[in-house]
C-alpha cells in the first residue's frame, strides 16, 4: 500500500504531510500514554540497573506503547518529507498544532481538567501558526 496526497503545489502538499504528522504523533503519544497506564513501569523514574530492565521488559509486552512509537516514526519520516517540500518556519508552525489535538485528547480521553488560561495559550498557538501561514502565503504572492 503506498500512501500519496495528490497536489501540483509542493508547499501545499507539505502542509498537508505535515497536518498528517499532527494526527499521527498525537495518536501516537495518546497510545504511549494509555499503554503507561496499562503497563507495570514504576511511576517514579530512575536510572538504576534494576528499573531499566523492568522498563524494558514491560515496554516490549505492552503494545499501545509499541503502537505510539510506530506512529510517532511514522510521522517522523513523513515529517522530513514535509521539511524538504517547504520552508522549516510553516512547517515547524503547523506542527505545533499538534499541542492542540494533544490537548483535546487528554481531556475527552483521559479525563484531564479544562483550564481557560491553557485555551488562551491554545489559541495563542493556533493563532502564530495562521499568521505565519499567512504571511508566508503574501511573500509568495509579491
Amino acid at each position: 500500500m503506498r500512501f500519496s496526497i495528490k497536489t501540483e503545489d509542493p508547499k501545499v502538499r507539505a502542509i498537508s504531510i505535515t497536518i498528517l504528522c499532527v494526527i499521527l504523533v498525537s495518536s501516537g503519544q495518546a497510545l504511549m500514554k494509555f499503554g503507561f497506564g496499562q503497563s507495570e513501569i514504576p511511576g517514579k523514574i530512575e536510572f538504576t540497573r534494576e528499573f531499566i530492565g523492568s522498563f524494558f521488559s514491560s515496554f516490549l509486552a505492552t503494545p499501545w506503547i509499541l503502537l505510539g512509537y510506530f506512529l510517532a516514526t511514522i510521522s517522523a519520516i513523513l515529517f522530513l518529507e514535509a521539511l524538504h517540500k517547504a520552508e522549516f518556519g510553516i512547517t515547524a508552525a503547523v506542527f505545533r498544532l499538534n499541542y492542540i489535538i494533544a490537548y483535546i485528547i487528554g481531556i475527552i480521553y483521559f479525563g484531564e481538567t479544562f483550564k481557560v488560561i491553557n485555551l488562551i495559550g491554545l489559541l495563542l498557538i493556533f493563532s502564530g501558526v495562521a499568521v505565519i501561514s499567512l504571511s508566508e502565503e503574501k511573500r509568495s504572492s509579491c
